[in-house]
């Protein structure tokens, strides 16, 4: 009889300890929210792009301080230029991959509901938007990124993105950087690959990637 009372006790035991571990495990709607796009992805971009997902639960910590800057994509879903839009930027993101500590290619998406307000605040005014945000950038309600000109396909998104970075250096923002423009056309800009003096000095990045000529 003690036995069985001592297994009745024991099972009683266990079946707290889970009733508590499950409590714990549950999410919140808005927790399940946060974390649904790392899932599922969200909009026109799934896990599986090497774009980075940008949600209202995420956009600061992706965006401001970082040592490396965001080309951001505000789009809506239903929107057809954008779903055309969209191939060519997940190609963009695969191209400049080994960028990834000098810039992030991300997109949000204001359809969702939990993205529109932020969407507003950004003063999005039509789809696709494109916008830079340079390295340890603040927040502020005037800071709102750059807006940069869209390409017709990879290798025009690539030369607006770098003609952007450029621009960042002539204003004295962001990491100092060495491009390689040999294969970008219509960019004066001296190239840098094969200039020892650059690739040895401190804080200097070397971006490389595939041509940029069709």
């Amino acid at each position: 009889m003690l036995d069985r009372n001592m297994l009745c006790i024991s099972f009683i035991i266990i079946l707290i300890n889970c009733i508590d571990l499950s409590r714990n495990a549950t999410l919140t709607n808005k927790e399940l929210k946060k974390y649904k796009h790392l899932i599922e992805g969200q909009g026109l971009y799934s896990p599986e792009d090497e774009v980075n997902i940008l949600t209202a639960f995420n956009f600061k910590n992706e965006i401001y301080n970082k040592s490396r800057a965001s080309l951001v994509e505000f789009y809506n879903s239903w929107c057809g230029h954008c779903q055309r839009f969209a191939p060519s930027w997940k190609a963009l993101a695969s191209n400049i991959r080994d960028w990834g500590d000098v810039v992030s290619i991300a997109a949000i998406d204001c359809n969702d509901d939990d993205n529109s307000q932020l969407c507003r605040d950004f003063e999005i005014m039509g789809y696709p938007t494109l916008r830079y945000f340079h390295e340890n950038y603040r927040e502020a309600q005037e800071n709102i990124g750059v807006e940069v000109e869209k390409g017709d396909d990879v290798y025009s998104h690539k030369k607006k993105l770098i003609q952007r970075i450029i621009q960042e250096q002539i204003e004295h923002r962001g990491s100092d950087l060495a491009i390689d423009l040999r294969h970008v056309a219509n960019i004066s800009v001296k190239t840098a690959r094969d200039s020892d003096d650059v690739k040895a000095a401190t804080g200097v990045k070397l971006l490389t990637g595939p041509d940029c000529h069709k």
